[in-house]
């Protein structure tokens, strides 16, 4: 007997693992948002990782993406891959929800279990012809704690009225709409969004 009978397991019911998730739109949580140092490759840079663990519609694991983001290249914080990786970072970190303080003073705890719903779209890059799958659309679930501050919150105070109104300026002519645009319509009203032209 295999190991899978051993165990009872319909092996044929098993989906496969696999590192690369298709194009689509997935719900997510931040399983993980920290520093790494290095890579095999590049082991003297510096990157913000962001892993989002991936559910389908159904519920059903898919797999995981994750985010790189370059915080130091050899050492060096002036590169222009820093520059483009704290770009990306801050817009990321806007997306989820982060403004102000928060993001002067983050860490990765703050983003750390959010959920939402994302988009995984690839392109191939006009540069070297790979191709590259990219986290879009990224939309994270309001928290009912939120909804409820923002509920609470005081509305903003009306400005008073002017006291007294400025003098009303005499109202130009209108020109009448020239005709022969008109009489050169086709019919055709698919054209003009809001009807007739």
């Amino acid at each position: 007997m295999g190991i899978f009978q051993d165990y009872d397991i319909d092996i044929d019911s098993v989906k496969e693992s696999s590192f690369d998730v298709n194009d689509g739109t997935y719900r997510f949580t931040i399983a993980e948002a920290d520093t790494r140092d290095g890579t095999k490759n590049f082991p003297d840079n510096v990157y913000f990782l962001i892993d989002y663990q991936l559910e389908d519609e159904n519920g059903d694991s898919v797999g995981s993406k994750s985010e790189w983001f370059t915080l130091e290249e050899d050492g060096r914080t002036d590169t222009k891959k820093v520059e483009t990786g704290l770009r990306m970072l801050k817009s990321r970190l806007l997306s989820l929800g982060l403004k102000g303080a928060q993001l002067q003073e983050f860490d990765g705890s703050e983003i750390d279990g959010l959920t939402g719903v994302l988009t995984l779209k690839s392109t191939v890059s006009k540069n070297n012809g790979n191709t590259y799958q990219n986290v879009r659309n990224l939309r994270v679930d309001q928290d009912e704690e939120t909804e409820e501050v923002e509920e609470e919150a005081p509305k903003a105070k009306a400005k008073p009225a002017a006291t007294k109104a400025a003098p009303a300026k005499p109202a130009a002519a209108k020109k009448p709409a020239p005709k022969a645009k008109a009489e050169e319509s086709d019919g055709d009203d698919d054209d003009n969004p809001f009807g007739q032209g």
